[in-house]
């Protein structure tokens, strides 16, 4: 349940004893909901590391420690498991750009598409991805590129930066380690 986003959590004196128990009974429905609704919760409701269900977007946030913004943690689709250490796969047998909704999933090129593909990990500025985010490649034939926009990937333990050729049978798993930096590692990665 959507919880009404114009109740103060706090019910001042002042107000008639009906008045009351329907705000107190509407609070403690937001309360219930884990702050699910279409806009985010108010100001005077917010508190650090407070939950939002984010109905508009689809996403699931939390308040960041500093009570300053909210930081996505995963998305609110049933099929997305990411968030429980299994990983949705998403098969691409296109030149495909990565977008925020890839976290904590792999994306495949399959044996159906024998083509040279390439995968891009879009930029900071475009998809302002968490730090922790991993997104996982697989490809089963040819070979994949995983290229980066503006950002910087670094190739581990080379320590090498730029785009990465993915042989078949291959997997690898790209990390965001700052704001704009990459790591990526893997099996048949150069």
């Amino acid at each position: 349940m959507s919880q009404t986003w114009d109740v103060d959590l706090i019910v001042p004196a002042s107000t008639s004893p009906v008045t009351d128990i329907v705000r107190l009974v509407d609070a403690h429905n937001t309360l219930r909901s884990n702050w699910s609704g279409t806009v985010e919760p108010a100001a005077a409701d917010r508190v650090a590391y407070m939950w939002w269900a984010d109905t508009t977007t689809g996403l699931l946030k939390i308040r960041n420690a500093a009570n300053t913004a909210w930081v996505t943690v995963g998305t609110l689709a049933t099929e997305n498991l990411g968030l429980l250490g299994m990983w949705e796969q998403l098969s691409k047998s296109i030149a495909y750009t990565t977008v925020l909704l890839d976290r904590g999933k792999h994306i495949l090129h399959p044996t159906a598409d024998n083509n040279a593909r390439t995968f891009t990990i879009d930029s900071n500025a475009n998809v302002p991805y968490p730090i922790g985010t991993e997104i996982m490649f697989v490809n089963q034939i040819n070979v994949v590129t995983i290229a980066i926009t503006t950002d910087t990937m670094t190739l581990n333990p080379a320590g090498t930066t730029g785009s990465r050729t993915l042989a078949a049978n291959g997997n690898a798993t790209a990390l965001k380690v700052s704001t704009t930096g990459w790591i990526i590692s893997g099996f048949g990665l150069t």
